[in-house]
Formats: C-alpha cells, sequence, structure tokens
C-alpha cells in the first residue's frame, strides 16, 4: 500500500486538464515539444499558437526532462511540459518516473501551490494507466519529504474508461482517502 501524501492533497478529476484552476498543468509531451493530439493538442487547441512557439523556441529536450512554458489563454498559471516520450513512439516507465519527479520539482521552484497532471503517457504514449497511477504516487510521496510549496495535487483523466480504472487504483492504494477535488479548482469544461 501507498502512504498518502503527507504535506499536500492529492485529488483525482475526470475531465479536461485545460479547464482546470490551478497554479500549473503538466503536458504530457515528446521530446521534441511538438503539441500534436491529445493533452498537447488540446493545450494548442485552447491555450494558443503562443504555446507551441515558446516550446518551438526551447527546442528538443531529452528524454524525462521538464520545461516549463506561459499558458497562453488557459486559467492555469503556467505549463510544465515533461517530455515522457519520442516524438512518434511510446513511452516507458523511466521517462515517465523522471518526467514526473522533474514536473514536481520545476513546479515547487515556480512556487506552485497546486499542480495538475494528465494521466501523463498513458494516451498517445501508450502506457498502462494503472502503472501511470502508481508512478505518480510514488513519485509524489518521494517528493513530499523534501522541501515543497505543493499543496494540492490533481491527477485529471479524460477518458471515462481509464478514469474508472484510475480511480479503482487510487482506492487500492490509498484506502479511505477522500479523493474528490474542491469545486475551486474545476472549471466548468469547455463547449
Amino acid at each position: 500500500m501507498t502512504e498518502p501524501p503527507g504535506k499536500g492533497k492529492i485529488y483525482l478529476y475526470q475531465g479536461d486538464i485545460t479547464t482546470m484552476d490551478v497554479d500549473a498543468i503538466v503536458n504530457s509531451a515528446n521530446n521534441d515539444l511538438i503539441l500534436g493530439s491529445g493533452v498537447s493538442g488540446a493545450i494548442r487547441r485552447i491555450g494558443g499558437p503562443q504555446i507551441q512557439e515558446e516550446c518551438h523556441a526551447i527546442g528538443t529536450i531529452p528524454l524525462g526532462e521538464a520545461v516549463v512554458t506561459t499558458a497562453g489563454n488557459l486559467p492555469c498559471r503556467f505549463i510544465v511540459h515533461a517530455a515522457v516520450m519520442p516524438l512518434g513512439l511510446w513511452s516507458d516507465a523511466k521517462w515517465i518516473r523522471e518526467g514526473v519527479r522533474n514536473s514536481l520539482k520545476l513546479a515547487a521552484q515556480k512556487r506552485a501551490k497546486s499542480l495538475a497532471f494528465p494521466a501523463i503517457g498513458a494516451g498517445a504514449g501508450a502506457f498502462p494507466i494503472e502503472r501511470c497511477v502508481d508512478l505518480l504516487l510514488e513519485e509524489v510521496a518521494t517528493h513530499e519529504k523534501g522541501e515543497t510549496s505543493l499543496e494540492e495535487i490533481y491527477f485529471v483523466v479524460y477518458e471515462p474508461k481509464n478514469f474508472a480504472i484510475a480511480e479503482e487504483r487510487f482506492k487500492e492504494k490509498l484506502p479511505g482517502v477522500d479523493l474528490t477535488p474542491p469545486a475551486k479548482a474545476v472549471r466548468a469544461e469547455a463547449s
């Protein structure tokens, strides 16, 4: 069993990460930072072209690394882009673990109090959602052993089938923990 986060609170939400009213969201990115489909595509489409322009200016980054851009038209303050897969290929546990770890570090360095993760690597990266939840919970628990500004961490899953799997996994790993997000962080879904 995984211990619940110590300093902050972790929440599980089914919906669109681009609508989250948090300090930062994480983008499950390829290492070329091309905002193509899935979460990346939604960020590009809703956040505006300036996010992709910033990613182009940064260029290719090593797998497992993370970088920050502004949030464009999104309600969050900034976006952490975690390189968890090569462009056009699948992700793996090492890159996801490092991407989550580096995303948590960057958000804390920017003094974020709230951070939302998608099902990182589970969409275009074809990584199993169950393992995605495990890695996220392990890295959050490790991160919270040190100094951090993060008080709230959200795991946002768009697809109903993946959400049901994630919810079951969270309940197994964190029995008895209320995972319901506060209304203040959840905006009405964009139409």
